[in-house]
C-alpha cells in the first residue's frame, strides 16, 4: 500500500521531486469550497482518528492518535484539502495544522498547549484550552468558550455549547451516546451553527477533537 504523502508544516519545507502534493497556499483558497458549496454550517462526525464530513461521508481532518487512548504525548491534526467540487482527486494533499498535548493533568485540571503548525496565516501559535469553573466549561483565550449549562448537566444531557468573544454560539458539540432502542453507540458530532473563516473553522475542529483525544468528556 503505498505511504501517505508527507506533511509540509510551514513554507520553507523543501518540495520534493515529482508528483508532490502543493503546498499549502496553493490549495487553501479551494480547501473550504466543497463545504460552502454544500452547506456554510457542516455537522463533523468524530469516528477514532479521523473526521468526517456527515453529508457526505468525507474525511476532512485527521488525528495523528486513535481515540480511546488518552496520553500525554503530543498529538498532532491535519486537514485533507480538497479541490472545487466536479474537480477529480483521487488523494487530497493533507496539511499538518497543529500540535496538542496534555500539559497540566498532574496538577487536576486540564490545560491543553495547541500550537499551530501551518505557518501564522493558516493556524495560531501558543494557543491554550483550559478548564474554567465548572466540569464541563473551557476557554481558549480570544477565541472560543465552551460550557454546559447547570440544567443540562442536572438533566445528564450530552451536549455542550460553544460561543465565541461575541457570545455568539458557533458550535454545539454532542457526546457520544449509546441509543437504548437499537443499542448503537453514535460517534462525537460537532454542529458548526455559523459560517466561520477557514482558520477559525479549523481552529474550532482541533479544539473539539483535542478534548476527545486527551480523554476529556
Amino acid at each position: 500500500m503505498a505511504s501517505p504523502p508527507p506533511y509540509y508544516p510551514d513554507n520553507n519545507a523543501p518540495t520534493p521531486a515529482g508528483d508532490a502534493p502543493p503546498q499549502y497556499d496553493s490549495v487553501a483558497s479551494s480547501s473550504s469550497q466543497p463545504l460552502a458549496s454544500q452547506t456554510d454550517t457542516p455537522t463533523f462526525l468524530l469516528d477514532d482518528c479521523v473526521v468526517l464530513e456527515q453529508s457526505r461521508n468525507q474525511v476532512h481532518y485527521e488525528l495523528g492518535s486513535p481515540l480511546g487512548n488518552p496520553t500525554t504525548e503530543p498529538c498532532n491534526i491535519t486537514k485533507h484539502c480538497y479541490p472545487p467540487e466536479n474537480e477529480p482527486c483521487e488523494k487530497p494533499p493533507r496539511v499538518h495544522l497543529y500540535d496538542f498535548q496534555d500539559t497540566w493533568s498532574q496538577m487536576g485540571g486540564v490545560h491543553l498547549a495547541i500550537n499551530g503548525r501551518a505557518g501564522e496565516d493558516r493556524a495560531y501559535p501558543g494557543l491554550f484550552l483550559v478548564q474554567g469553573v465548572g466540569s464541563a466549561t473551557y476557554q481558549v483565550a480570544d477565541h472560543f468558550r465552551a460550557s454546559q449549562g447547570v440544567l443540562d448537566r442536572i438533566k445528564n444531557k450530552n451536549q455542550i455549547t460553544w460561543v465565541d468573544t461575541k457570545d455568539r454560539v458557533v458550535g454545539v458539540e454532542f457526546k457520544q451516546s449509546l441509543n437504548k432502542e437499537s443499542g448503537q453507540t453514535s460517534p462525537p458530532r460537532f454542529e458548526v451553527k455559523v459560517p466561520l473563516e477557514e482558520k477559525e473553522l479549523d481552529l474550532l475542529v482541533t479544539c473539539w477533537c483535542a478534548k476527545y483525544a486527551v480523554g476529556i468528556p
